[in-house]
């Protein structure tokens, strides 16, 4: 059996360094987790005291019982991150390979959802200048339409139509 007083403590004295109040004697502490006690921790899955929007002591009247994921987001919401705190998540995302149940999800997120013109150019420039490049602009000698190197060599050069008007 679990030495369920250590655990106490330990979370009470989480919560003073936290500087949040904490209201529970050990007993309603006890009595407040019940049988879910077994299911009580930190990692995923796992049940927390999920303080009401976050705010106020840790009182009988003021936590429920949620996973720590449920709680993680909940403390998010609405806060905007620092651009710092942006390019750091960035980083550590960039390169992670994610499962097909993963895609699988967040193309489901995505179905139905209308994308700005401005989002849609947004995101072929930024395709264009991270892995390709920009690609230089050249200038047709015929007709002087200009456009990208590569398509220009393929679809128009020669092709252009006041070459055949010649």
């Amino acid at each position: 059996m679990k030495n369920y007083k250590r655990i106490y403590t330990e979370q009470k004295r989480r919560a003073g360094t936290r500087g949040i109040e904490w209201q529970f004697s050990f007993e309603t502490w006890l009595d407040w987790w019940g049988p879910d006690i077994e299911l009580r921790g930190r990692k995923k899955g796992q049940l927390v005291m999920a303080r009401t929007g976050d705010i106020g002591p840790y009182s009988p009247d003021n936590v429920r019982k949620a996973t720590a994921e449920e709680n993680i987001i909940e403390g998010h919401l609405g806060k905007n991150q620092s651009e710092i705190t942006k390019k750091k998540i960035g980083n550590a995302n960039r390169g992670r390979i994610q499962t097909p149940a993963q895609l699988e999800k967040n193309r489901i997120a995505q179905l139905g959802k209308k994308q700005s013109k401005e989002t849609i150019e947004k995101r072929m420039k930024s395709i264009r200048d991270v892995i390709k490049g920009p690609q230089p602009k050249v200038t047709c000698p015929h007709c002087g339409t200009i456009g990208g190197n590569n398509v220009m060599m393929r679809h128009h050069f020669n092709r252009c139509k006041t070459i055949y008007k010649l």
